[in-house]
């Protein structure tokens, strides 16, 4: 299979193509680092772990954890979230989430919510007024939609939370990698976030950041951690508690070298060529006849759009023929179609990368030119 030749805007759901980095890496752990990271002594397994630690580290340092324990390996978000979930809501209340919020995140809370374990409300992530509850224990906040580039205010989320005492879960899948995201600055007790989206790993790696550490965590997933083999029970201490089972090493060094790689062009580069892109996309679509845009909030490098009369299945596949990937759909966020107005079909969805052109962003400007024109 050769590298595809066409454009790629659909870095929200992946990014691609990884950074040589990225790749190298992924090479160096499955032949040089090949052992079992924590299970074993000899020098294949040694090497494993000795990437596992240096990737935490350096993910640690990356997102503003003091302490590298506080990073806990999972397989994507999505666990991420639902761990992340299972921890604050053991006592049961009342749980907030903005109104962009992704599957990911509320799939977890209505069924708890089903179980009459917690009552769910949700606040407008635009205004960004949540309304608290002598019993709400949890606030969850998107950092940054996946169908817009809508921006929350997480510091101010968590300063309201921490006057009243409450718990502050921040869901940075489409941010990291993209806005700074310095977790003991914004007060969270808990980010989430994939290694493969902005910060160019591969799929198969994602992580909770855990920036106050705790010793009374519930079971989220038991198994083999590697160490206290007699106990009956998983090890009481981070991140070996939430680590059960062999971790994706392969993964894990694509995640050290996707931020690495980050790290080197810098945030603010990343985000001031995206967000040219995205002004320039934004500027040009607007100004076409038979497209809407939906949403508002600027230099996520996501917008979405749809057509006065085809739906965003058509509109993305004529774009597919002409050799450009874009998403259609509800984009896993029916609650953030609702609240943008953006009906049950969704929109079609672009979302950039920092490998994305301005070369790229013209060409596709004049194939929804002509789709905007002719159908």
């Amino acid at each position: 299979m050769k590298r595809y030749k066409g454009i790629y805007f659909d870095h929200a759901a992946t990014s691609y193509p990884k950074p040589r980095a990225v790749e190298r890496a992924v090479l160096r752990a499955i032949s040089d680092e090949g052992g079992n990271p924590g299970r074993s002594g000899h020098t294949l397994s040694l090497r494993a772990a000795e990437r596992v630690f240096s990737a935490r580290e350096r993910i640690a340092d990356f997102f503003g954890l003091s302490d590298a324990r506080g990073v806990v390996f999972v397989k994507n978000a999505t666990e991420a979230l639902n761990l992340a979930v299972s921890v604050f809501t053991q006592k049961g209340g009342h749980v907030l989430c903005d109104d962009m919020a992704h599957n990911a995140l509320l799939r977890p809370l209505y069924a708890l919510e089903r179980t009459g374990k917690i009552t769910l409300s949700f606040f407008s992530a635009k205004e960004g007024v949540p309304d608290f509850k002598d019993n709400t224990l949890l606030l969850c906040a998107t950092h940054a939609s996946n169908i817009c580039s809508h921006l929350i205010d997480a510091e101010r989320l968590g300063a309201l939370c921490k006057e009243r005492g409450v718990a502050f879960l921040l869901d940075a899948s489409q941010s990291a990698g993209h806005f700074p995201v310095d977790c003991e600055r914004i007060g969270a007790d808990a980010v989430c976030l994939p290694a493969h989206k902005g910060l160019y790993g591969i799929m198969g790696a994602g992580a909770v950041l855990f920036p106050h550490i705790r010793d009374d965590y519930p079971v989220f997933l038991s198994g083999g951690s590697g160490s206290h083999s007699l106990s009956r029970e998983m090890p009481r201490a981070l991140p070996e508690h939430f680590e059960a089972g062999t971790l994706p090493l392969p993964a894990i060094a694509a995640f050290e070298a996707g931020v690495n790689w980050v790290r080197g062009i810098g945030l603010d580069e990343i985000r001031h060529k995206i967000r040219s892109m995205e002004k320039r996309l934004w500027e040009g679509l607007g100004s076409m006849k038979n497209i809407t845009l939906h949403g508002d909030g600027f230099g996520g490098g996501i917008l979405s759009f749809t057509h006065a009369r085809l739906s965003p299945e058509r509109v993305a596949a004529i774009l597919d023929d002409s050799g450009i990937a874009v998403r259609a759909g509800l984009h896993c966020a029916p609650l953030a179609h609702k609240t943008l107005g953006s009906g049950k079909e969704g929109t079609v969805r672009i979302s950039l990368g920092y490998t994305n052109t301005e070369k790229e962003c013209e060409h596709f400007l004049k194939e929804m030119q002509n789709i905007a024109k002719n159908e």
